[in-house]
């Protein structure tokens, strides 16, 4: 398989895997194919220490096979030995860094570097900062070359040109994930109303829209329906819009390219992004009759609406501590809340040390799963 046509592969088994993530394992064996590593990771957390990070996404595959069990091994024995972390989370998004450079400075002395690193043979590997946003970041992390001599350039320009593509995957996977949809299939995709989702056939023609999408598209917001096709009412984004639709639904024999784009709104409202995933095709005869491409409409404005007094009956917690817990699952950090509520770190430090007693749990990440797993459940009666 030649370097061009590989590489063609694994953007569109990434876009598979975006919408259903049995092709995953596929679409991480053929990056560390394309890439000629032994093996790959994607993670997608925020914090730059081990006890403030949290991890919502992480994927490891190593010589073909996925291993979650090292994954584990390193949260359970590792994690809270890492005090590397901080020179990952400080990288510039598109930066490079090999483990080399990230474990100066006697690094190369913890366990970390002479023990986990090794049994994932990523001794030898690259990290690739893929975003920083709000305090998030994508991360992956290439594992040691097979190339005789090590890395090569060749190998470098082709990470770099995966790199929007994993950031693609990982940010269509969390949106489908937050939405609660765990369907299998782009009908039952339509059935879920976080997000406004819309199906396109090859020609970019509007097939259907779930009620969120046809709602925002009749509001004419910032995205509207012009003849069955999508439009920006600002000439200069509706050009920069056709173009990201052209990259999604090219012409036979070209591949698809995924990607996403902010559209401001003409009356003075907030921006929505706006999300293009091509969709695999395992069946290149009956394309013309399927669905080519997923869009999904994200309005950052309008937030997770979790009713407080659903969060305080269900989990037990006072009005205060609900309130805490909702602005944490809403991805507001401690300094962010004490802002908006006038009182101290401290005092929302104190109030989260309550909820994880009474909870049982140790992080945050756990709070915020026990709060979005009450999103869409019925008010309690007053």
């Amino acid at each position: 398989m030649s370097g061009q046509h590989a590489f063609e592969r694994t953007v569109g088994l990434l876009h598979e895997a975006a919408l259903d993530e049995a092709h995953w394992l596929e679409a991480a064996r053929q990056i560390n194919e394309t890439a000629r590593v032994a093996g790959s990771a994607l993670c997608f957390g925020k914090g730059s220490t081990p006890d403030d990070a949290e991890v919502f996404f992480m994927r490891f595959c190593l010589r073909g096979e996925r291993r979650d069990d090292l994954v584990q091994q390193y949260w359970r024995d590792y994690f809270i030995h890492d005090r590397y972390l901080p020179r990952l989370a400080l990288l510039p998004e598109g930066e490079m860094m090999t483990c080399d450079d990230l474990f100066a400075d006697r690094g190369k002395t913890s366990r970390v570097y002479n023990e986990a690193l090794p049994a994932g043979e990523m001794q030898d590997g690259l990290f690739v900062r893929l975003q920083a946003r709000e305090g998030s970041g994508i991360w992956c992390a290439m594992g040691d070359s097979l190339e005789r001599d090590g890395w090569s350039s060749d190998q470098v320009e082709t990470v770099r040109g995966l790199a929007p593509h994993l950031t693609q995957f990982v940010r269509v996977r969390q949106l489908l994930r937050q939405a609660g949809s765990l369907a299998t299939s782009l009908a039952e995709l339509l059935e879920y109303s976080r997000y406004g989702l819309i199906h396109l056939d090859r020609r970019g023609r509007i097939l259907e829209a779930n009620d969120r999408a046809t709602s925002f598209l009749g509001r004419g917001a910032g995205l509207r329906d012009e003849g069955g096709f999508l439009r920006a009412p600002v000439l200069a984004q509706d050009a920069q819009l056709q173009a990201l639709l052209a990259r999604a639904l090219p012409a036979f024999g070209t591949p698809a390219i995924g990607g996403a784009m902010r559209i401001a709104n003409p009356s003075g409202g907030s921006p929505v992004v706006v999300h293009v995933n091509p969709v695999g095709d395992r069946n290149p005869h009956m394309r013309a009759l399927q669905v080519a491409a997923l869009v999904l409409i994200v309005d950052p404005a309008s937030g997770l609406r979790i009713d407080l007094n659903l969060v305080a009956a269900s989990l037990d917690l006072t009005p205060a501590e609900s309130q805490v817990a909702v602005a944490l699952a809403q991805g507001h950090s401690v300094s962010d809340i004490a802002a908006r509520t006038g009182r101290s770190e401290g005092t929302i430090r104190w109030h989260v040390k309550r909820i994880f007693r009474k909870l049982g749990i140790r992080r945050q990440a756990e709070l915020v799963r026990r709060v979005l797993s009450l999103h869409g459940l019925p008010e309690p009666p007053r």
